[in-house]
């Protein structure tokens, strides 16, 4: 959640009337109830911090959220995918909202370290939201399987714990991939496949 929804979705002339806005809590839902306790009741029209912070996370889901409230692009997804059903109940889904769901597919034991990881999960959302951008203005929808990405969620961790098991085999004769997944050339395998490598931005992870 961040500041920025929260001023689209409350009125300027509300928000002033709370004295503090409660940003030492890291836990969402304290946020917003130390903002309601320091309204002096004028947002209690909300209903409960739980009441608001719902409907908070209904106004800013939506496909390209993350570019309209400002969201670091290195951070996952928050959107939840919203599955529609037409006059028959067949599930249909928006196309956008299927980049949410891919970015879940990498397991984080894929990975050997949790810095490792860090980067991919930072990369992998830049390059999603990157590619997201291209259907900007296009609404089209699909059929939605569960089932369907349910086997494909398992097939995909199969291949990665085979992947894992057969390059610590091969570690183990004679150091195999040692260099060549090291966390640098890693970092430089991300800056050749994102399309746009912006140097401020991204260069935190460029410290030692």
């Amino acid at each position: 959640m961040s500041d920025e929804s929260i001023r689209r979705y409350i009125p300027q002339k509300l928000l002033q009337s709370v004295k503090a806005a409660g940003r030492n809590h890291k836990n969402d839902e304290k946020v917003v109830h130390a903002i309601l306790s320091n309204s002096d009741d004028m947002l209690r029209m909300y209903g409960t911090a739980r009441e608001l912070l719902l409907n908070l996370r209904r106004f800013q889901n939506f496909p390209l959220s993350h570019r309209y409230f400002g969201f670091d692009s290195k951070e996952p997804y928050s959107t939840i995918p919203v599955v529609y059903e037409n006059m028959d109940g067949v599930p249909f889904m928006n196309k956008a909202d299927a980049f949410c769901l891919l970015q879940n597919l990498v397991v984080k034991d894929f990975l050997e370290t949790p810095k490792s990881f860090a980067l991919f999960r930072s990369m992998q959302a830049i390059l999603l939201k990157s590619h997201e951008e291209k259907i900007k203005g296009i609404c089209e929808f699909f059929k939605y399987d569960k089932a369907w990405w349910g086997r494909m969620q398992h097939g995909f961790s199969s291949i990665q714990k085979q992947a894992v098991v057969k390059v610590e085999s091969l570690r183990q004769i004679h150091n195999f991939m040692s260099e060549e997944w090291s966390y640098e050339n890693a970092l430089k395998m991300f800056k050749i496949m994102l399309p746009v490598w912006n140097q401020q931005e991204y260069c935190e992870f460029e410290k030692d």
